[in-house]
């Protein structure tokens, strides 16, 4: 009779904890629940994004691509290789009463490599070769002329773009990041269209896509911009997509917010298509881009203190 009795308090105390703790649990769930409730509630913080420049400002960046292309066609691989050093300027010529923006953007040097599978490499540096050989001549006409010139408004949306005849691209043709007119908070997205033209069967094709843009982080005045390309006309074509495979980014552009511009870029590819010429043909393309601003160029200087505003 004893046992039974001590097995059965036993049984009672561990009953009533078992309550016990299910209600603190509960309590913690509540809570839970009460925090996040009061965190939606809370103001965030949020973030009018400008360029800014001054008349007669030149602004000047580092930019680095390299890229691997394979291919394999009817059992044969090829390989091409290349790099690109370059320095690019912005020659400020105009800021108007409404804040928008006119520069014009010139190619200052280049030191340039590439070689591809059977043939010899080829190599040309604007700085330190008088004669550049015939696959960079078109390159070397381009040093120190102006390629474009450029009318943005404050938030980098482009009102008037009048290029050279022929225009070098060194990578990622985007000048600018288009910000919102309105301040943004981070995690927040924003998008703008554009066209893209491939050629099929001896014609030529615009394909849609979409430029997708995050406000990832905001670290003193430092901002994180994730970029990402969106195909949006749809197709099936593996031609199509190898044509597409070096004219989609996906990275991240830092720009300085007391400074108003743009201080580094940094975009990877590394893509494959099958099919695009034959049913056993395949393309490989590896590839990075990299920009930075030059230390001597207009900057505000911060210490390592950051305020994390990552999106939950």
């Amino acid at each position: 009779m004893r046992t039974f009795f001590i097995a059965g308090v036993v049984h009672l105390v561990f009953s009533l904890l078992v309550v016990s703790l299910v209600h603190a649990e509960d309590g913690k769930s509540d809570l839970s629940k009460q925090l996040k409730a009061a965190k939606a509630k809370l103001p965030q913080n949020t973030f009018l994004m400008k360029y800014k420049f001054q008349e007669g400002e030149s602004i000047e960046w580092s930019v680095r691509h390299l890229a691997t292309t394979e291919t394999k066609i009817k059992g044969e691989t090829q390989e091409a290789q290349s790099s690109t050093a370059s320095s690019k300027v912005w020659t400020i010529e105009k800021v108007d009463e409404d804040g928008n923006i006119t520069f014009v953007n010139t190619l200052k040097s280049v030191n340039m490599w590439k070689k591809v599978t059977g043939e010899s490499e080829v190599r040309y540096n604007s700085s330190t070769d008088d004669e550049p050989p015939l696959d960079y001549r078109s390159v070397a006409k381009a040093i120190g002329v102006p390629l474009s010139k450029v009318t943005i408004t404050p938030t980098g949306h482009v009102i008037k773009h009048t290029s050279a005849s022929q225009v070098f691209e060194l990578g990622v043709a985007d000048l600018t990041v288009p910000f919102p007119t309105a301040a943004i908070r981070v995690g927040q997205k924003w998008h703008t269209t554009d066209e893209v033209t491939v050629v099929v069967e001896g014609r030529s094709k615009k394909i849609k896509v979409r430029q997708q843009f995050q406000l990832a982080t905001v670290q003193t005045a430092l901002a994180t911009i994730k970029v990402k390309t969106q195909v949006i006309t749809p197709f099936s074509n593996p031609k199509i997509e190898s044509q597409l495979v070096q004219k989609i980014t996906h990275g991240t552009v830092k720009f300085d917010m007391d400074a108003g511009r743009i201080v580094s870029k940094h975009f990877d590819w590394d893509e494959s298509v099958v099919g695009f010429n034959g049913a056993d043909s395949r393309l490989k393309y590896l590839a990075r881009f990299t920009e930075k601003i030059h230390s001597d160029s207009k900057t505000v200087r911060r210490n390592t203190e950051s305020l994390d505003l990552s999106a939950g």
